[in-house]
């Protein structure tokens, strides 16, 4: 990193930091300010695993709003031990580590800088935040990635129920708040659009690590008491009796994004 940064705004500048393929990048803010250009990093898949020291302002942000803490699971580094860790108070500052260099991350007037200090600074930048990432407080960042996620719950559940959950998910973005249990309505939402077989949805949330079983259960209720999803028995011949979810006819017609609605008022 030879030269100082101007970008327009937070995304442009980590397009411009965090090149195709950048290993392991160390991402430093005390906010939530690069949660959302984080985000669009890892839609495009443009840093080859992301370190992510926090302050716990953002660690409860992450929690506050699944949907986006999925996608942003997409860029966190895999097979990291505590990829995203809380970054000590005295450390206050906003960075981008890569092997080539640090910039420090200002807001301007007019948009944001990058500012790339003196070799010797530098220096004493990168191994003060890589020691303090190796010893810092692991924060409690447990969504899975939204990729895998859906992968998963194509083979499982089909590639339509797939695509209707990310489109929920997608769509529930701009909620403000959205919980565990909240988020896990798309799932029940995308398999009573698609006729889903009751426990296959609860069981595919669970093995992707989603929600347990219970959580599914809770919100198949609580839209089934807002008449929005109704379950109908199937025909067996042998073992228990299983039920297929489906929406009511007010909303068998609603798209994605309108059930995305439904599920935020729910």
């Amino acid at each position: 990193m030879e030269r100082d940064i101007f970008c327009a705004d937070l995304t442009a500048l980590l397009r411009e930091t965090i090149d195709n393929g950048t290993e392991q990048p160390l991402v430093v803010t005390p906010t939530a300010s690069l949660v959302p250009p984080l985000v669009e990093l890892a839609t495009d898949g443009a840093a080859d695993g992301v370190r992510l020291f926090t302050g716990h302002e953002a660690s409860k942000w992450f929690k506050d709003q699944v949907p986006i803490a999925t996608r942003l699971a997409d860029a966190v580094a895999t097979g990291t031990d505590g990829p995203v860790r809380y970054l000590p108070a005295e450390l206050d500052a906003t960075l981008l580590i890569v092997p080539d260099g640090v910039v420090v991350v200002t807001q301007t007037e007019t948009g944001v800088a990058g500012l790339v200090p003196g070799e010797t600074l530098t220096r004493e930048l990168t191994d003060l935040y890589e020691s303090a990432f190796e010893s810092a407080e692991q924060a409690l960042f447990r969504a899975p990635p939204r990729t895998a996620m859906l992968e998963l719950v194509s083979s499982s559940l089909g590639e339509a129920v797939a695509d209707d959950v990310g489109a929920i998910l997608t769509a529930l973005e701009d909620v403000e708040t959205v919980s565990l249990s909240e988020a896990s309505g798309a799932f029940v939402l995308a398999g009573a659009r698609h006729g889903s077989e009751q426990y296959r949805v609860r069981q595919t949330m669970e093995d992707v690590g989603f929600a347990s079983q219970a959580t599914v259960s809770r919100r198949k209720s609580k839209l089934e008491a807002a008449g929005v999803v109704e379950t109908h028995a199937l025909q067996t011949n042998v073992g228990r009796p299983r039920e297929e979810l489906a929406l009511t006819d007010a909303f068998v017609d609603a798209t994605p994004t309108e059930l995305a609605d439904v599920l935020s008022d729910a």
